[in-house]
Parts: structure tokens; sequence; C-alpha cells
């Protein structure tokens, strides 16, 4: 057997140890260094993934925000110039604004300003089926001072439903005090239409909720009975809340006070 040299020997030994460190790169660490690329790779997507997802978070609570937003802004605009007549709403608002400012609310009446005789042209009738809104007449009659009367229409001005003045005829009432004065206030409201058509009105309000020590809430809060004079109900009719869609609502609302500015103006 031929003995190698030392430098042979040397040769080998480093031939064999780059033989092992080859196989041992090629079989054990090459797929540990491309594994570690995949994870590496796969953790900046997920990173970026997360990043996204962060980013579709944020807008979702900012669309979230402008939602909660709109539809308090469609609740104060539908309490301004609501969808439907809300005729009981009225009646109850008059009674309780007579009553804080002292007067003594006899009569409240409705209709709306084609029935009236005043309206002596036939294009006022389609001009008015035309319009986005209704007009609707509210015929008060109050007994109370001159002062008192000021008070009721100070508030009247202050609600957050819009009320117009159209007329007001005084008269003296000496049968009650010296001081006390008749007074027949027409007003006008308005309600927003939907496809040229106004919803029906709810079955339900806020104020029938609680208990206000009586069962009917119409019933005066004065002592004196109030005379009311109000439109039927169609009770086949869907008592259901109809509230206006958010898309066309700012739309709807600026065209609207628009012409009702405009009508006003004209009148």
């Amino acid at each position: 057997m031929m003995k190698l040299s030392k430098r042979e020997s040397r040769l080998v030994s480093i031939a064999l140890l780059a033989a092992v460190v080859f196989i041992y790169y090629l079989y054990f660490l090459s797929p540990k260094i491309d594994e570690y690329n995949k994870l590496k790779e796969e953790v900046e997507q997920n990173k970026q993934e997360l990043g996204t997802l962060k980013a579709a978070e944020s807008e979702l609570a900012k669309l979230m925000d402008s939602i909660n937003s709109d539809k308090k802004e469609i609740t104060r605009l539908e309490g301004i110039i609501p969808s439907s007549k809300k005729l009981p709403e009225i009646i109850v608002q008059m009674e309780s604004l007579s009553h804080e400012a002292g007067l003594k609310l006899k009569k409240v009446s409705f209709e709306t300003p084609s029935e009236g005789k005043d309206n002596k042209a036939k294009n006022k009738d389609v001009d008015t089926k035309e319009r986005e809104y209704a007009e609707i007449s509210v015929k008060l009659s109050l007994t109370g001072t001159y002062d008192q009367i000021l008070n009721f229409l100070r508030s009247v001005e202050e609600t957050e439903r819009i009320y117009s003045v159209r007329s007001i005829i005084l008269a003296r009432e000496y049968e009650v005090a010296q001081s006390s004065i008749d007074a027949d206030i027409e007003l006008s409201t308005f309600a927003v239409k939907h496809d040229g058509e106004l919803l029906d009105d709810p079955g339900a309000y806020e104020f029938m909720n609680g208990t206000y020590g009586r069962e009917n809430p119409f019933k005066p809060l004065l002592e004196e009975t109030a005379a009311y004079t109000v439109p039927a109900v169609d009770s086949s009719k869907s008592s259901t809340v109809n509230m206006p869609s958010d898309e066309f609502i700012e739309d709807m609302m600026e065209r609207l006070f628009d012409q009702i500015l405009k009508d006003l103006m004209k009148q």
C-alpha cells in the first residue's frame, strides 16, 4: 500500500472537508436558506396585507362616522321638514307652547292652502301638485294677553319644525278680562314629498311613550276642553315610519328650502 506524503494527506483532508461542507450546504443549509428567504417574503407580504387591513379599518371607521353623522343630519332634517304631515305632533306641540305662554288654546284646525277661499287661480293648484313639498295650514284660536301672544309666537319661531305665520287676527275679549285678547292665528308648516306623495303618518310618536297621568295623549293640558278638527286618517294604510333615504336628502332639502323661501316671498 502506497503511503501518502504529508502534502497529499493535507490535500485529501481539504478535499474531504470541502466535500462534507458542500454536502452539508447542498442538503442541509441550502434548503434552510431557501426556507428562510421564503418565510421572509411571506413576512413582508403579511406586513403589507396588515398595512392594507389597517388602512381599510381606518376607512371603515371614517365611513361609519360619516354614516352616523348622516343619520343624525337626516333626523335633524326630518324634524325641520318631516316626510309626513304628523298632525298629532303639531297639536301636542301647539298645546304645549300655548300652555307655557299662559294662553288658552280653544281650537286647532288644519287644511291645505289649496282648500282655502283665497286661492282663486286654477294654475296655483297645479303648481301645488308639482312642488316637492306639501304646505299645511294650521289655524289656532287662542285667548290671552298681548304679551302672552307675543311669547307664544316667539316660541313657535324657535321650534325645530319650520312654521311661517300667514295671518293674525286680534280682538278684545272683555268677558274674560280687560287685558284679554282673542287671537286667530294661521300658520303654515311643511312636509317633504317622496315620488310626489307624502308618506303615511307614523302610528306612534315619542310623546306617546311614558306615563303622563292620562290615557289620552291628546287630552288638553288645561282644564278647559279644547276642540280640534283633524282630517280623518285612513286606518287601512300602513303606520310604519318611513325615513327618507340618504342619497337624495341633501339635494332635496336644499331645493326644498329655496322653493319654500321663493313661495313665501311671492305671497
